[in-house]
């Protein structure tokens, strides 16, 4: 695992000079945690690269920069190839001559044979820059899934890229403005997807993309080389797609197990993360696992870790995450990490099991991606029911003003259960793509209004209209919902989460689930066999249900969640977020509405002035998670960055 950093002269009139040797060092430094074990760059007139390397295969040799044919083609890149091999003894049939046992020089070779169709060969995760001294064309691929970060941006007569923001920020011709539309995203889903980012000038490519930069024409074009579309086979029994997943699952953990440097495990004791743990210890003995704990009971999954581990024979390591030894300055460093601002609480634990796993290895693996795939959340099943049963939902909802009227002597029980009928009613009227967004929104639209300032709010585009949902099966329905979120959760939210929170912490997370042969295939099982009679992830625990622990495959699903909202009854703690969310802090900034957001400040801390908001006591933790980070991430990223 790597950080890449690139700058382009898009002037081929004009020398690169000496400033942009410099500013690509700049740059690169500040990916250290990324590769902090060696350092490359290269320059010529047109191009500098710059490489921090995490040595993970080849440890002696495999250096980047890697150049061919007296530097006609020079390449960095981020990730893991992992049929590398098999493509190596491919091109030595073809009489190849390789000075590396890396899998860096294989990618140089596929390009020189295929051109851009090399992304095809690759089984793996990965950002790639390609330099082609010859057509004088710059190459930038991503991976399928989205599991390898790739930022881009064009000033002036330059062209740079990045695995990371932050390394965008040392830019001084580049001028850094928050993107309204991307800000408002953020506190819609907690993320900001490809691909834009939080500025307007700085750009993601997608997941499964190609960019090609031609110097002569000065312009780029786009191509997406890979998507994941639903194609259920009917034809076959439950047997053939179980035999399909245990043997392409078992092939991609034994692929992602090559390693020269010591592997492990994440384990957090779910269904996923225990399937991974099973296969892995087939392939390795002593395996590792790393988990944390919570001394709070609901937050707390330590005994099913401990069962998987005790199961497998797995060395497992574990520690506990509170607000004693969390401290505000180490949330303060965490949200740097997070590059821009991301407001999923599960990063914190992320973090921190990545930071214990480090200790002891360099790669781990995850259960990463089998939700999305074998439709694993609940919110799924919500779906479904809501659009069954959309009519008595509808005839329900024309009591909702009566009880909103009468809040006050309204039981909480009732009162609450009126609101989900409300929101369910909202849904209906939905297209099923903006069925799943809408479940998943932190804040809806009017609430997002309500938080902005008025000129924020004049700047972002109005809402898209409903439309009524079409007329379609459970099983077409599901399929739409699993899409929606293998294109914008999964690569939004929590690919970024684990390469954020593992690259922080110099540790390779690798993701068995994500391997793209499984996941086509996964494509061809029907939906009925993902999500049957109720059951989530059904076909996933029939293939293991001989192999792992019964307390698992029958343990409902937990999210990684961490007891954030408890931590404010510390003086410490509570200070801070008086100070972040304080009126005058944000009524500096010209973002917020301070008054609204104070609101929602006292009524987490309790204060008599709070007034009650009409959400749940777990959505406004939420809220106030996502407002926290992007106060710290502006203060202490984007101003002390932009000043």
């Amino acid at each position: 695992m790597c950080g890449i950093t690139g700058i382009l002269n898009i002037n081929n009139s004009k020398k690169i000079d000496h400033s942009d040797n410099v500013k690509i060092k700049r740059m690169t430094e500040l990916l250290h945690k990324r590769g902090p074990d060696e350092t490359g760059y290269f320059y010529n007139d047109d191009i500098s690269f710059g490489h921090k390397r995490l040595k993970i295969i080849d440890l002696k040799s495999g250096q980047q920069p890697m150049t061919l044919r007296k530097d006609n083609y020079i390449l960095i890149f981020n990730g893991e190839i992992y049929n590398y091999k098999e493509l190596k003894k491919k091109f030595i049939l073809k009489e190849t001559k390789f000075k590396t046992n890396s899998d860096t020089e294989v990618i140089l070779h596929a390009y020189e044979n295929y051109g851009t169709n090399f992304v095809n060969l690759l089984r793996g995760m990965f950002a790639i820059a390609i330099w082609d001294n010859i057509k004088k064309i710059l190459i930038l691929a991503r991976d399928r899934a989205g599991q390898k970060p790739l930022y881009y941006t064009q000033s002036n007569d330059k062209f740079y890229f990045s695995s990371e923001l932050k390394s965008l920020y040392e830019l001084q011709d580049l001028s850094l403005e928050l993107k309204y539309v991307s800000v408002d995203n953020y506190f819609q889903y907690g993320y900001v997807n490809a691909p834009d980012s939080i500025f307007k000038n700085i750009h993601q490519i997608e997941p499964g993309c190609l960019l090609e930069f031609e110097q002569l024409k000065k312009t780029y074009k786009k191509t997406k080389y890979w998507t994941l579309t639903p194609n259920p086979n009917y034809s076959e029994n439950k047997n053939y797609f179980i035999r399909g997943v245990r043997d392409l699952l078992d092939e991609s953990v034994n692929l992602r197990m090559q390693s020269d440097v010591p592997i492990g495990v994440l384990l957090s004791g779910g269904l996923d993360s225990s399937i991974i743990t099973s296969l892995a210890s087939k392939y390795k003995n002593n395996l590792k696992t790393f988990s944390i704990e919570f001394k709070e009971k609901q937050f707390n999954e330590s005994k099913y870790s401990r069962l998987v581990s005790s199961s497998f024979n797995t060395k497992h390591t574990f520690d506990n995450v509170d607000e004693n030894n969390f401290s505000v300055d180490d949330f303060v460093l965490l949200v740097k990490s997070m590059d821009g601002p991301f407001g999923d609480s599960s990063y914190i634990p992320t973090y921190w099991v990545s930071k214990i796993a480090k200790q002891k290895v360099t790669v781990a693996l995850s259960g990463d991606g089998a939700d999305e795939l074998f439709a694993g959340y609940q919110r799924y099943n919500t779906l479904l029911k809501i659009n069954k049963y959309s009519k008595i939902i509808k005839l329900i909802n024309t009591l909702v003003p009566f009880i909103e009227y009468n809040k006050k002597i309204t039981p909480e029980i009732i009162f609450q259960f009126f609101r989900k009928i409300k929101k369910a009613n909202h849904i209906i009227k939905l297209k099923n793509e903006d069925q799943i967004k809408n479940i998943i929104s932190y804040f809806n639209y009017s609430d997002r209004r309500k938080i902005f300032s008025d000129e924020y709010n004049f700047q972002i585009s109005t809402r898209s209209k409903s439309v009524q949902l079409k007329g379609i099966n459970d099983s077409e329905l599901l399929n739409e919902f699993l899409l929606e979120d293998l294109n914008n959760n999964l690569p939004g939210d929590l690919l970024v989460k684990v390469d954020r929170a593992s690259m922080a912490n110099s540790l390779e997370v690798r993701s068995p689930f994500l391997d793209h042969k499984l996941m086509e295939f996964a494509m061809t099982i029907p939906p009925d066999l993902k999500l049957y009679k109720g059951e989530n992830k059904y076909i996933l625990k029939e293939v293991y249900k001989n192999i792992l622990p019964t307390e698992i495959l029958k343990r409902n699903k937990k999210g990684f969640e961490i007891p954030f909202h408890r931590w404010f009854k510390h003086k410490k703690w509570k200070d801070f977020l008086i100070d972040m969310l304080s009126s005058d802090l944000l009524t500096s900034q010209n973002v917020f509405n301070a008054k609204k957001i104070v609101f929602y400040r006292d009524q987490i801390l309790k204060n008599s002035e709070a007034k009650k908001l009409n959400i749940s006591s777990y959505q406004l933790v939420q809220r106030i998670y996502l407002l926290l980070v992007f106060q710290v991430w502006y203060t202490y990223n984007f101003k002390s960055n932009s000043n």
